[in-house]
């Protein structure tokens, strides 16, 4: 695996591993903020990433995908904090629905750490759709598939209610929404995945009633610090009642 320094991150385009190769910003920020998570990127998976920032600074000109205003927030802000979401993700999780997935996240960079995991992503945007298929086949993902359809309609497509074993969301909808959207695809055992920053709290009050008529609870509650930015997100995860 390509080593990388210690170096401040933020100081330089490009910098040097060890071997002399030459090593982009992005890269080195994204090894070192896995490895604050306890992640260690082999180098057929930092080239993926590599691939996917390049494709969204490339479609980003055209469509508004993702604001990347600092040297950290494609690695850090939305990379690394869509892994996060990996210490949920059992190893008897097989099939993952991702609604609302914009720019991939979290979809994408989890099917790049977890090759196995059958992906679908989901997005009402055409044009974001078009990008998601572009970057699947960038990046040679099997078992990915991307639909452009409103979940609202999909929610009555009897091919996808109760076939996911993870159904996850990066802060796209009000918690009570999501939940009322998303319950219907879990599997008996699955488990529902919310991203979330700041002020979850105020969203999780008076939700009882929709846990209720959705069959799901409450099971995990996880405080993150994001490595180098030090922002903070939780993640909340739902199972069935039932």
């Amino acid at each position: 695996m390509q080593k990388y320094s210690n170096k401040k991150v933020g100081a330089t385009a490009q910098c040097h591993g060890n071997d002399g190769e030459i090593v982009t910003e992005f890269e080195e920020i994204l090894v070192q903020a896995a490895h604050g998570i306890g992640m260690e990127l082999s180098e057929g998976e930092i080239a993926s990433f590599h691939t996917y920032y390049r494709e969204i600074l490339f479609w980003n000109k055209k469509i508004s995908l993702v604001s990347a205003k600092s040297p950290t927030d494609l690695p850090v802000k939305h990379c690394i904090d869509s892994l996060t979401a990996m210490k949920v993700i059992g190893h008897d999780c097989l099939t993952l629905l991702d609604i609302g997935a914009g720019a991939g996240f979290p979809g994408i960079p989890i099917k790049i750490m977890r090759p196995s995991l059958k992906v679908t992503l989901v997005d009402a945007h055409r044009k974001k759709v078009s990008f998601l298929k572009n970057v699947a086949r960038k990046l040679d993902l099997s078992d990915t598939i991307v639909l452009n359809q409103r979940i609202e309609g999909l929610m009555q497509d009897e091919q996808h209610r109760g076939m996911y074993d993870c159904v996850i969301s990066r802060a796209t909808f009000a918690l009570s929404k999501y939940l009322d959207m998303a319950a219907p695809f879990l599997t008996a055992h699955g488990v529902l995945i919310a991203m979330k920053g700041r002020g979850i709290d105020a969203e999780l009050d008076g939700n009882d009633d929709i846990t209720r008529r959705a069959g799901i609870m409450l099971a995990e509650r996880h405080e993150i610090s994001l490595p180098v930015i030090g922002d903070k997100r939780i993640i909340l995860t739902f199972k069935r009642t039932d």
